[in-house]
């Protein structure tokens, strides 16, 4: 699992300003994470920023005093050398590939632009990309999207910590501390069984979406009834979830929590309180072990074709129920 935080973006950005073309005179950002990217390139190159839309329409933000005064906003786009358009990444390159549909009639535009990325996953900057920094495999994730990933339908969330922020023993609040962008394929709390129907309308109520909500038991048995029912109402119970379940990530709260489901599961877990990605036997912050990293490259490679065809599946039974049998 590769994982880059905001301090890290900054910090590659950085280095990368060094290596650029001395003749980029704009720095323009795909929305929405790429603005990300490109506000923070654009403060170290010392450069004008503009979004893609902006970029067609001949306009750019505001830069204000340390730009110069003097400076013709108007002009910027006209009078720029090279123009630098910039992604936070590239995964299959579709986000570039639109950008680059949506600049196309715009011919005052033409031989000043470059493409680039700070992270680009092996094979999808070449022929796409002019200019990128690192080379980032699969699976991979970063802290500016991570709790709203599309991936999240395959991954585990503790609910009480991350989505809550209240203790289990605590009432539910008015509000969600965070409502995920997409659906979240297992939601765990500690909270009993019995109050499955209260929980799960509150998570109607406040727009969360998700697969599965697992609940701890309500007796001393350890058994729920349910067969995604919580194993162990604690972090070696998360862990067995996240082995059983398959998931490719675990979203946790507290920091000693999710070191001891990353060790017990031997998977990385995101520890959403101090916004790292905790892997099994490694200090806060270290690399992920090798022989770990090319396993996990492994299980990505096996979800995604399973993932691929699940969806072929269910394309086909689509079909095959909207065919119509010839009449005689």
């Amino acid at each position: 699992m590769e994982f880059r935080s905001i301090h890290q973006l900054n910090a590659d950005l950085a280095r990368w300003s060094e290596t650029l073309p001395r003749d980029i005179d704009l720095v323009v950002g795909i929305p929405r994470s790429g603005m990300l990217a490109a506000t923070m390139l654009a403060l170290h190159l010392h450069t004008p920023l503009a979004d893609v839309d902006g970029l067609v329409a001949g306009r750019v933000l505001g830069g204000g005093a340390r730009l110069g005064r003097d400076t013709d906003p108007s002009q910027i786009v006209v009078d720029a050398r090279k123009i630098l358009v910039v992604d936070d990444s590239t995964n299959r390159g579709g986000a570039i590939r639109a950008a680059k549909a949506r600049v196309a009639p715009a011919r005052h535009l033409d031989g000043r632009l470059l493409w680039g990325a700070p992270y680009a996953a092996a094979g999808a900057a070449e022929g796409l990309l002019d200019h990128w920094y690192e080379k980032v495999s699969r699976p991979r994730v970063f802290e500016w999207n991570v709790l709203h990933h599309s991936g999240l339908v395959d991954a585990c969330m503790d609910l009480d910590g991350v989505l809550l922020g209240v203790p289990t023993s605590s009432p539910l609040p008015h509000h969600p501390r965070l409502v995920p962008g997409a659906q979240v394929g297992w939601l765990v709390t500690r909270r009993p069984e019995g109050e499955r129907p209260e929980v799960e309308r509150w998570l109607t109520e406040h727009g969360v979406r998700f697969r599965h909500l697992v609940m701890a038991s309500d007796g001393p048995s350890g058994q729920t009834g349910r067969p995604e029912g919580l194993p162990r109402p604690d972090a070696q119970g998360k862990a067995a979830l996240y082995t059983r379940t398959d998931a490719w990530l675990f979203v946790e709260e507290d920091l000693d929590q999710a070191r001891t489901i990353a060790d017990a599961a031997r998977r990385p877990v995101y520890c959403a309180g101090v916004r790292a990605m905790i892997y099994p036997g490694t200090p806060l912050g270290g690399s992920p072990r090798p022989l770990d990293t090319a396993r996990w490259r492994w299980h990505e490679g096996v979800r995604m074709q399973r993932k691929r065809a699940s969806s072929w599946r269910r394309r086909a039974q689509g079909v095959w129920r909207s065919r119509t049998l010839p009449s005689r």
